[in-house]
């Protein structure tokens, strides 16, 4: 029989865990193969379950099994009874075990169940380098066996620390796994016959699945036009056309007030009625707690919190800021809708945050506006709808800016697609035209990539970028340093043409040209450098202050 290593493997995961309830997917050479369920009980005796279903293809057939191991113990820890079903769809062949009260206890070594197993780890390893070993019973080789275990080393993730722990059990190759500081098991990982066996916790599914498959596409819409000074932007208006054809006119603004709920049945509807937030989970509780502690105000709380889940790189970050926000007692709520960056309208998720007595966006993204007039939500979490309204919005066509107010001040849009004279480039948005320097041709940008870069020229001689750099800090220090950091030997000196500074060395000329809190930089890389940025500059290139 080809399968014994892979069901010792999954058993001897059961054995190592104990908690009320726990599911993992079951990983064979990177391939999904099936899941693992835990599940234990106390009372008079602890009884823990495990149920294995697994399905895979080999390079003779197609596989499946389904396991369901029932460990009996004493509160004492030793073994009552084990029993076992095995079903194997090929044939229907069924096979069942059944052990009571002997023949546990051979060769003076009395056998002890997952959670004496689970106590004798917690009591004797405390640190890298401790080691114990126990005795157990194999259903699969329905005989007792032995276990080595030992701290290997540990890591720290989400602020919580985790042991990296070696089991050894005579025959079988080592099985690595991460428990944390409880012992409960995290991940597992064994090489068997037939190759790699991972263990890695189940998400729940209920809107999960969904929430995967948009992570995973992470559609952008190109805007009709870039923005000039996007942290400037007072206000927009937008036409949004659906799937269907059907549009709709937006307005957003910066200032716009979005009220918390007076009342607190309605502020307790609005947070709660999913099963993939728990503001109860204490080690969430202790992860927001250890970063937050030493801040009074909620805001910098909540900022701390969106760093945090931002320079982590959580698979959902904005769902990660919600559960920790929750834990101390932040009202948050999960937002799904676009935002604009870099000249496109990106589709994700952000969070809201209570702070006062409004709704106040925070965007853990590593990709995120820091303007709230630039946000288009499409739904928000309820308790009536959970998180899987989120996912039954219409999909979104196109989003067309017809208007905006930039440092107050009103620019309507009256052909935003018209289409510039041959051999010049028009920008309507960051009010930026030229003529393009001889033999340089526009080289098409993809919408889809997330990046300040917004045009490249280029030719034989070279090529040059353009770029848009939104910035909440010193402007004066950052152009210096962009400008050092590609000309390190020029010095930094006024443009005579434009308001702008620039940086020339022998291949390489820099421009950076400030727009109040943003700036249009300008690379050029070319034996010609010098050249090519005076005839650039000099009574050509217009850009509107």
């Amino acid at each position: 029989m080809r399968f014994p290593l892979v069901l010792v493997f999954l058993l001897f995961v059961q054995l190592s865990s104990h908690a009320q309830q726990m599911r993992y997917g079951v990983v064979l050479n990177g391939n999904t193969v099936g899941t693992l369920d835990l599940h234990t009980t106390s009372g008079s005796i602890y009884l823990t379950s495990s149920e294995t279903k697994l399905s895979y293809v080999s390079t003779e057939d197609s596989t499946y099994i389904y396991t369901r191991t029932d460990y009996m113990e004493e509160q004492t820890g030793y073994l009552i009874a084990v029993n076992t079903r095995l079903s194997l769809s090929k044939g229907d062949t069924t096979s069942q075990t059944r052990i009571v009260n002997s023949p546990l206890r051979t060769d003076n070594a009395i056998p002890v169940g997952p959670v004496m197993i689970k106590n004798l780890s917690i009591k004797r390893l405390k640190k890298i380098g401790d080691s114990t070993q126990f005795y157990t019973y194999s259903p699969d080789y329905q005989s007792n066996i032995t276990v080595h275990r030992s701290i290997q080393s540990q890591t720290i993730y989400q602020a919580k620390k985790y042991w990296i722990v070696r089991d050894s059990i005579p025959g079988l190759s080592p099985i690595i796994s991460q428990f944390d500081q409880k012992f409960n098991l995290v991940s597992s990982t064994q090489l068997s016959a037939l190759g790699q066996i991972d263990i890695r916790p189940s998400l729940p599914t209920d809107t999960i699945p969904a929430m995967l498959s948009v992570a995973v596409t992470s559609p952008t819409i190109a805007s009709n036009i870039l923005l000039p000074d996007p942290l400037n932007i007072n206000a927009i208006e937008v036409q949004i056309t659906d799937a269907l054809g059907l549009t709709t006119d937006l307005q957003l603004a910066d200032n716009t007030f979005s009220p918390l709920p007076l009342d607190s049945l309605e502020i307790e509807k609005t947070l709660d009625g999913n099963l993939i937030v728990d503001s109860d989970n204490l080690d969430v509780f202790s992860e927001a707690d250890s970063l937050t502690m030493h801040l009074a105000s909620p805001f910098d709380q909540a900022l701390t919190l969106t760093h945090y889940c931002q320079e982590q790189h959580f698979r959902f970050p904005a769902l990660k800021l919600v559960t920790l926000a929750r834990a101390i007692d932040l009202p948050a709520r999960l937002v799904r809708g676009y935002y604009y960056q870099y000249g496109v309208w990106v589709l994700g998720y952000w969070t809201e945050i209570g702070i006062s007595d409004e709704w106040v966006i925070f965007n853990p993204n590593l990709h995120s506006s820091i303007n709230p007039s630039l946000y288009i939500p499409l739904v928000k979490s309820t308790l009536d709808q959970g998180l899987t309204a989120l996912f039954d919005t219409p999909a979104v066509q196109s989003i067309e800016i017809t208007e905006y107010l930039w440092k107050r001040r009103a620019y309507h849009l009256q052909d935003p697609k018209r289409n510039p004279k041959k051999g010049q480039y028009s920008n309507q948005g960051l009010g930026l035209s030229f003529e393009i320097p001889k033999d340089f041709e526009i080289v098409a940008q993809d919408s889809v990539v997330i990046s300040p870069t917004f045009l490249t020229l280029r030719s034989e001689l070279g090529h040059i970028h353009f770029e848009q750099i939104t910035l909440a800090q010193d402007i004066q220090q950052t152009i210096e340093s962009i400008i050092k950091a590609y000309t390190p030997n020029a010095n930094i000196e006024s443009n005579k043409d434009i308001p702008a500074f620039q940086g020339i060395s022998e291949s390489k000329a820099c421009l950076v040209i400030p727009q109040s809190s943003s700036l249009i930089v300008i690379r050029i890389n070319s034996p010609a450098a010098g050249m090519i940025l005076n005839t650039l500059c000099h009574k050509n290139l217009q850009i509107e202050d």
